[in-house]
């Protein structure tokens, strides 16, 4: 496996990242949500490529932002968005982190497409694996199932 121990110090979450991009094919996905994708693509790639801590402020900003974002659009209500203003200003990763896992329970009980529901679930169950069971690639899987629940909205 490629590995460099300052630039790719996990190659297959980094690379995985780009599945980001698949949304942008969707042709209901707005410009703000595409711009947040986009951010979203980039700052986890970065993230996970070189595992910096402004990288990490910047991946989990764009990905509460992507949450707000598609949980605006469940609702219906986009002035939602607003929630995301507060959190450029948090430092604190384990403030985000909450954040980051309410988000994810409200994303699944407020998701009305039923197969993105599944693969956001599914999504959950892979990072989960890797996060705790030490899975290697539970991360990777975790990119791929969720940008594609986000591609089915």
């Amino acid at each position: 496996m490629i590995y460099h121990k300052d630039y790719l110090r996990y190659p297959m979450n980094s690379l995985s990242s780009l599945f980001y991009i698949i949304p942008l094919f969707n042709p209901i996905i707005t410009i703000y949500g595409s711009l947040l994708l986009i951010g979203l693509t980039v700052s986890s790639t970065i993230w996970w490529a070189t595992s910096t801590k402004t990288s990490q402020y910047f991946d989990l900003l764009f990905l509460s932002g992507t949450q707000v974002w598609i949980l605006s659009k469940s609702i219906h209500n986009d002035y939602l968005n607003f929630a995301m203003v507060p959190m450029v200003f948090i430092r604190d990763n384990t403030i985000k982190n909450l954040f980051i896992v309410n988000n994810s329970l409200f994303l699944i009980v407020s998701s009305t497409n039923y197969t993105s529901r599944i693969l956001f679930i599914a999504s959950l169950l892979f990072k989960f694996s890797d996060t705790y069971g030490k899975c290697p690639f539970g991360t990777a899987v975790f990119h791929l199932l969720s940008s594609l629940s986000i591609y089915y909205l």
